[in-house]
C-alpha cells in the first residue's frame, strides 16, 4: 500500500474532499497535513502471523492481535491476521471511542469470527485528568461504547 497522506488522528488513508483531507474511517479532518512513506510488510509483521498461525494449531479459541487505531501498521497486521485466521476468534483492542471501534472493525470484518476488546481508564486521576468525567459519566459513556461494538458483531453475524 501506498498512503500519500494519512490521518494524524489514527494514520488511516486520507480522501481528498473540496475543503481538503477527511480520513476515510473516521471522517474527520486531521489537525495537521502529515505524509508517511510506503507501508510494508516486514518481518515484524510476518511474526506476528506466524505467531498466530502457531496459536490456532494448538487450539487457542481466542486471541488478541493488537491495537488497530495505534497505528497503520498495527492495523494492518490485526486486518493480516483476521484475513488468515480461520479457526479462532481474532480480537482487536479499541478505546472506548467511536473512532477506534470503527477502525478495530475495519480490521477485524472478514475474520471468521471477530470480536473487540473495549477498554477505558476509570482511575480517578484518568477520571479527572484525562476524561474530565464525573464517576457516573464514565459509567454512561462505557455502556454506551460497549452496546456501540457489539453493533459490528450482529451485523457480521446476521448476513
Amino acid at each position: 500500500m501506498n498512503f500519500s497522506k494519512h490521518c494524524d488522528l489514527c494514520e488511516n488513508e486520507m480522501t481528498s474532499f473540496e475543503k481538503g483531507l477527511t480520513c476515510k474511517l473516521t471522517k474527520k479532518k486531521p489537525e495537521f497535513e502529515n505524509t508517511c512513506s510506503e507501508i510494508k510488510l516486514d518481518e515484524k509483521f510476518l511474526e506476528k502471523l506466524e505467531i498466530a498461525k502457531q496459536l490456532e494449531r494448538f487450539g487457542v479459541d481466542r486471541m488478541e492481535a493488537g491495537f488497530p487505531a495505534s497505528s497503520t501498521g498495527d492495523f494492518e497486521s490485526v486486518k493480516m491476521i483476521a484475513d488468515t485466521i480461520k479457526n479462532s476468534s481474532v480480537i482487536a483492542l479499541a478505546r472506548s471511542v467511536k473512532s477506534d471501534i470503527d477502525i478495530s472493525w475495519e480490521a477485524l470484518k472478514n475474520a471468521a469470527e471477530p470480536a473487540i476488546h473495549v477498554f477505558l481508564a476509570t482511575s480517578p486521576i484518568h477520571r479527572k485528568y484525562k476524561l474530565s468525567k464525573e464517576p457516573e459519566e464514565v459509567i454512561e459513556l462505557a455502556v454506551s461504547m460497549v452496546k456501540y461494538a457489539p453493533y459490528f458483531i450482529f451485523l457480521f453475524c446476521t448476513n
